[in-house]
C-alpha cells in the first residue's frame, strides 16, 4: 500500500537522522553542553508532529491487516498436537483408554455445539428472505480461502491460474436486506456432514460448486486427514475424522446421454435418453444430500435430440422442442427421487438457471 504524502509549502522536512546530526552539530559548534537526550527527544517530537498524518495512515493500514488475519479461520488447528505445552499447561500423559475417552467427549461436545449452531442458523434463514439484498465489499472476513492454497481447484475454475492477479473480486459477500447471514463455518458444516455423503450431480457449473465447497472445507482439515480420488465420472473428497464424503458426479443432462464421458463430451450432435437415469443414479443412491443442476447445455438450439424407443445407437433419435424434452427429464428425475430417497432422512436441492463460467 502506498501511503499518501503530505505537501509542504517550504519543501519536505529533513529525515530524522539528518535532523539529529544537524542539531547536535549546531550545539557542538556553540560549545554548549546541551544533553544529547534532549536533542533526540526534541527531534522525536518534531518528527511526530511533521509525520503525524503518515503515521496515522500506516497504523490504520497495519491494524486492518491484523484484524483480517485474526478473524480468518485457522488453516490447520490440529497442527499443535505433539508440541510442548504452553507454560502452566497440564503436560501429564494419559492412558490410551483415557485419551480415547477424552476424544469421544470432545467429539460429543462439538456435535452438541454444532447442532445448536445449525438450529440457530436454520431458524434465522427460515425468517429471512435471502433473495432480497445486495453484494457488499468485505475485505476483513473474505476471501474464505485462497486459490493458491487449494490443491483441489482445477485450472478451468481458477482465475489465478488463468492469469488474473487482482483479487478484490473475492471479497464480496451477499447481504440480505432483513437479516445478516452467519459467517461460513467449515467445522460446523463438517460436523453436520459427519458420517454422511453429499453428492453434486450435473455439469461443470456443479463441479465448480463442488470445488468451491471442498476448498472451503480443506482450510480446517490437515492434509493427512483428507483425500481426493477419481472413479470414472465421480470425484470423491473424503474427510477421515468425520467419515464424510463430498462428491461430484458428471451427468450434464442428469439422464443418459452421448455426452456422459467426463473428459470427452464436446460432441457436435448431443443426444439424450430422456427416460433412462438408473445408469447414473445407482451412484447417487444412499446419499444424504443431493445437489442437481442442468441448464446451460440445453440452450444451444430450440430443439433437443431424444433417443427413440428401442434404438440401437445414438443416431436413431427424434428432434423434440427443448421445453418438452426438459420436462420429460425432470419427470424421470423426480420419479427416481420419489422411489429412492427418504425425505425424512435426506435433502435434495436443484439449481436450474445459472450463468456461463465466463460471465
Amino acid at each position: 500500500m502506498q501511503v499518501p504524502r503530505r505537501k509542504y509549502p517550504f519543501g519536505p522536512p529533513l529525515e530524522p537522522s539528518l535532523a539529529v546530526a544537524k542539531l547536535a552539530a549546531t550545539y557542538m559548534r556553540k560549545g554548549g553542553n546541551f544533553p544529547i537526550l534532549v536533542v533526540v527527544l526534541t527531534v522525536f517530537v518534531f518528527g511526530l508532529l511533521v509525520y503525524s498524518e503518515e503515521i496515522k495512515t500506516m497504523a490504520e493500514y497495519s491494524l486492518s491487516r491484523y484484524k483480517a488475519q485474526d478473524d480468518a479461520p485457522r488453516a490447520f488447528p490440529d497442527a499443535d498436537r505433539g508440541r510442548p505445552a504452553e507454560h502452566g499447561a497440564d503436560v501429564s500423559e494419559s492412558a490410551p483408554g483415557q485419551q480415547q475417552s477424552d476424544a469421544e467427549k470432545r467429539a460429543e461436545i462439538a456435535g452438541t455445539n454444532a447442532t445448536a449452531a445449525a438450529a440457530a442458523a436454520v431458524n434465522l434463514l427460515e425468517t429471512c428472505d435471502l433473495a432480497r439484498g445486495e453484494w457488499v465489499f468485505d475485505d476483513v472476513n473474505y476471501p474464505l480461502y485462497r486459490e493458491d492454497q487449494c490443491q483441489f481447484l482445477s485450472q478451468q475454475m481458477s482465475c489465478l491460474q488463468n492469469g488474473r492477479r487482482e483479487t478484490m473480486y473475492q471479497k464480496w459477500r451477499w447481504q440480505p436486506s432483513g437479516c445478516s447471514l452467519p459467517k461460513f463455518d467449515a467445522r460446523l458444516l463438517l460436523e453436520w456432514l459427519r458420517g454422511k455423503r453429499m453428492v453434486f450431480v450435473g455439469d461443470s457449473i456443479n463441479r465448480n460448486q463442488w470445488e468451491s465447497i471442498v476448498c472451503l472445507l480443506q482450510t480446517v482439515v490437515p492434509p493427512e486427514l483428507r483425500s481426493r480420488r477419481v472413479d470414472g465420472p465421480r470425484i470423491i473428497f473424503e474427510v477421515k475424522d468425520y467419515s464424510a464424503s463430498i462428491e461430484f458426479y458428471w451427468a450434464p443432462f442428469l439422464v443418459e446421454s452421448n455426452s456422459d464421458d467426463p473428459k470427452i463430451h464436446s460432441i457436435a450432435v448431443r443426444v439424450i435418453k430422456a427416460d433412462s437415469i438408473e445408469k447414473h443414479a445407482v451412484h447417487w443412491k444412499g446419499a444424504d444430500v443431493l445437489v442437481f443442476n442442468t441448464y446451460i447445455w440445453w440452450m444451444n438450439t430450440p430443439w433437443m435430440r431424444v433417443l427413440q424407443p428401442g434404438a440401437k445407437n445414438w443416431t436413431e433419435n427424434d428432434k423434440i422442442v427443448r421445453p418438452e424434452a426438459y420436462e420429460r427429464v425432470m419427470k424421470t428425475l423426480t420419479n427416481w427421487l420419489d422411489q429412492n430417497m427418504d425425505p425424512n432422512k435426506s435433502s435434495v436441492f436443484f439449481m436450474s438457471m445459472s450463468p456461463l463460467h465466463i460471465k
